[in-house]
């Protein structure tokens, strides 16, 4: 990791809720022992946390652009975070049940993150980039890149510029 994103992490870190942190610490912890063993898990968990690194970092000044991917997966995240480090403080769980339940509820809320992202991407910003952005891009590629987002919110008539 960069020195920049290292510091501006630090930061973060020091401002976060109590009970969020509890939650990240909660699945962190597990997710370091399979990168420490695994240099493919770490590969994966890499196409994840950088994206959030950098978003962090822009929230901490440390960056001036924004990672859209994570900023998603902070918000996510956070809730997720929060969840966990709220259950872990009022339902006790057994040590040896309590990775599987994170180890699920990670995924699943990392998963909903990715997805959200690749979603805003589709259907909002890449039609938006094509058709205000790109001058370069032809009429029938602005055309192309609006009717997945014309379909869905349901829309029949296009212009085309």
């Amino acid at each position: 990791m960069a020195p920049h994103l290292f510091e501006a992490d630090k930061q973060h870190g020091q401002k976060l809720n109590p009970t969020i942190h509890a939650g990240y610490l909660s699945w962190a912890r597990h997710v370091v022992t399979l990168m420490q063993t695994s240099a493919m898990f770490s590969d994966a968990v890499e196409l994840v946390a950088m994206p959030w690194a950098h978003h962090m970092a822009h929230q901490e000044g440390a960056e001036e652009k924004d990672s859209l991917v994570g900023r998603t997966l902070m918000v996510v995240g956070s809730g997720a975070c929060l969840v966990l480090g709220t259950v872990q403080k009022t339902v006790p769980m057994p040590s040896s049940v309590a990775p599987y339940v994170i180890a699920v509820w990670t995924t699943m809320c990392m998963s909903t993150s990715i997805l959200i992202a690749i979603f805003l991407w589709m259907f909002v910003l890449a039609p938006c980039r094509i058709l205000f952005g790109d001058n370069k891009s032809t009429t029938s590629t602005r055309v192309a890149a609006t009717l997945p987002a014309l379909t869905l919110i349901g829309s029949t008539t296009m212009v085309v510029g």
